[in-house]
């Protein structure tokens, strides 16, 4: 079997293959990750109580708008965090890649537990897409346990004003366009730290598009998240990208 090192020098044995491995102490206990940014195998040499964490991959804002008329945030990748046992056999490991702009996220998975995708613009997910064009078109709903709703858009349809709503998060939903011209925000995402025992805030829902030059939501920064809503001024117009997922599984030693 391999062996890895902590930061206090002291050398264990991992217990595992697959991902990116990496090991850390923490109050004298030594811990393994194995982090997926794609898909894999996670292999046990001896059975195992894991934590883990499995994160979808976002969605990614719409490819154009109407002129006047921006686009919803994307909805955040659907997120779980646990522990389970497993036995001394390869378990799957499925990593959600980054979603075509106007798609929605798609699922990640670590063997049968399994985050699904964040929404596009109105559509449910792991976390709701926020609303876009219509008249106050509501966001899309969230999966429990995995995400939030996304908020709602502002504006009647048929006129070229309409603002996007913010895409769900994964600890909170997006908020509503408070107004024809000012985009809902994106709701919060979740941090943790298995990877390498520093914290990531995954899982965060894009904000909306609004009706200014520079109204595009921004894209994703970190796993699971939702991209941006588009601006309703045409070129750049189209929304931004959300993220891939991720997968991280840890045990002690």
């Amino acid at each position: 079997m391999l062996l890895g090192t902590v930061a206090s020098g002291v050398a264990q044995q991992v217990q595992a293959s697959g991902g990116t491995v990496n090991s850390y102490e923490i109050a004298g206990v030594v811990y393994f990750s194995h982090t997926f940014t794609s898909s894999g195998t996670f292999t046990p040499f001896v059975p195992l109580t894991v934590d883990y964490l499995v994160v979808a991959s976002g969605g990614s804002g719409n490819t154009s708008t109407v002129s006047g008329v921006a686009g919803g945030g994307c909805g955040a990748g659907g997120m779980l965090v646990g522990t389970t046992t497993v036995t001394a056999t390869a378990k799957t490991v499925t990593v959600g890649a980054v979603a075509a702009l106007g798609s929605s996220g798609s699922s990640s998975a670590f063997d049968a537990i399994s985050a699904t995708g964040g929404g596009a613009e109105g559509a449910s997910g792991g976390s709701g897409g926020g609303g876009g064009y219509g008249t106050n078109a509501p966001g899309g709903a969230g999966t429990a346990g995995q995400g939030n709703n996304g908020g709602s858009g502002n504006g009647i349809l048929g006129t070229t004003q309409i603002a996007g709503g913010g895409g769900g998060g994964k600890s909170a939903a997006g908020t509503n366009a408070p107004g024809i011209t000012t985009a809902g925000l994106g709701g919060a995402g979740l941090a943790n730290s298995y990877s390498t025992n520093v914290a990531v805030t995954y899982a965060k829902g894009g904000r909306g598009g609004q009706n200014a030059a520079d109204g595009q939501g921004a894209a994703g920064v970190n796993p699971g998240d939702g991209g941006g809503g588009g601006n309703g001024d045409g070129s750049p117009g189209a929304g931004t990208l959300g993220c891939a997922g991720i997968v991280v599984i840890r045990y002690a030693v």
